[in-house]
């Protein structure tokens, strides 16, 4: 259960990250969500593969809408 769980928080991670890249930012809620599910997958164990990946959502702009 934990590696399904794992699995479709990285996966939902990675689509809000490619979606936010895309447009070169993130609202605050965008940033709120990725942060929550970044730090739950952290919380199962998930690997450092993910740790990159959020490196860069970091550098993103964040506005409010």
């Amino acid at each position: 259960m934990k590696e399904a769980i794992l699995s479709l928080l990285d996966d939902s991670m990675g689509r809000l990250s490619d979606n936010c890249k895309a447009k070169n930012y993130a609202t605050r809620e965008e940033a709120r969500r990725y942060e929550r599910m970044y730090e739950a997958y952290h919380g199962l164990g998930g690997n450092g593969a993910v740790t990159n990946e959020h490196s860069q959502f970091m550098k993103l702009d964040v506005r409010e809408q």
